[in-house]
């Protein structure tokens, strides 16, 4: 896949808001799990845990134009 150098504010509106929902059901899952004494569902939110990724969206973005830290190289 391509880099990207920018961004409309319109796709990281969208990005946040997404963001912001998956985190909420992440919480409400956590909270769902840690009050179950039921092991497999314990090992089953790990191994989904591992998998959860919310920078999706900004994963091919150029370093020249975000920096080493991911802020912006201004």
């Amino acid at each position: 896949m391509l880099g990207r150098k920018t961004y409309t504010r319109k796709k990281f509106d969208h990005s946040y808001a997404e963001i912001v929902r998956q985190l909420a059901a992440y919480t409400k899952l956590a909270k769902a799990v840690g009050a179950t004494t039921d092991k497999k569902a314990g090992t089953a939110f790990q191994a989904f845990e591992s998998l959860f990724v919310l920078a999706r969206p900004f994963v091919h973005r150029f370093r020249m134009v975000t920096g080493k830290d991911g802020r912006c190289a201004r």
